[in-house]
């Protein structure tokens, strides 16, 4: 259980929309203690099954780590908050770039084989399944 909480100020729609609504909070808190699920409690009556917040750990104006949620369960009744992480705390190395793993996934395209990255962009379309499989295994070595 982590002894921090949100700061109301701090958590603000990104994109509003009736369904899914995207919020950014950013503190200068440890990332881990963004994503205890009674961090935000005192949020339940703004967060909706459905939303996505993406958490900033900030430090003198610069972002230290995030991690993206989305809430799977927000019960003012009974006060409860549940979130499905859906990118994993993510540390920003001096400002410049991430330190992450490079995920390739192979995706069933219209009659081919693609090959995506983390961010879901195309990198290789393969006619064949086992050719796509091949280049995801080679362009996860590569990098």
């Amino acid at each position: 259980m982590s002894v921090f909480r949100h700061k109301p100020g701090n958590l603000v729609m990104a994109e509003a929309v009736p369904f899914g609504q995207k919020w950014t909070y950013y503190s200068d808190h440890p990332i881990e203690a963004m994503l205890d699920p009674l961090y935000f409690i005192s949020a339940v009556s703004r967060l909706k099954s459905g939303d996505e917040i993406r958490v900033l750990q900030v430090q003198a104006n610069k972002v230290i780590a995030f991690a993206d949620v989305l809430v799977t369960n927000s019960s003012l009744e009974d006060k409860t908050l549940v979130f499905y992480i859906l990118r994993q705390p993510q540390q920003v190395i001096g400002g410049e770039g991430l330190k992450t793993v490079h995920n390739f996934a192979v995706k069933r395209g219209f009659g081919c084989f693609e090959v995506r990255d983390g961010k879901g962009n195309v990198v290789y379309v393969a006619d064949t399944k086992q050719e796509a499989i091949d280049k995801r295994d080679e362009l996860e070595q590569a990098a």
